[in-house]
């Protein structure tokens, strides 16, 4: 069955001994394990640039979340003491005075 041009022929003689020859390097414990750290660093510190994304836009949402609260209570006419505590925790809590 003749070979095409799409599949590849399996190297011959000399050109088998070459290429097997580049592939047989061998690789110490030390650097392996020096690999395997530097690699848990990367993924560590990936890991916590997310973890301050995660927690910037957590604060962003529970931000807005109080601000639309502060807001519901500000337009209502007669509030109650509980309303009026509430309302004094978010103003001190959103715009740090009373």
């Amino acid at each position: 069955m003749p070979i095409s041009n799409t599949q590849h022929q399996r190297p011959q003689g000399r050109d088998a001994s070459k290429r097997l020859k580049g592939k047989s390097k061998k690789i110490s414990k030390v650097e392996v394990v020096e690999k395997a750290v530097e690699c848990h660093e990367d993924y560590m510190a990936f890991r916590k640039n997310e973890l301050e994304r995660y927690e910037a836009m957590e604060a962003a949402k529970l931000r807005t979340k109080n601000m639309k609260l502060f807001m519901k209570l500000k337009e209502k006419q007669y509030m109650d003491t509980n309303d009026k505590k509430l309302m004094e925790l978010l103003e001190l809590e959103l715009f740090g005075h009373n």
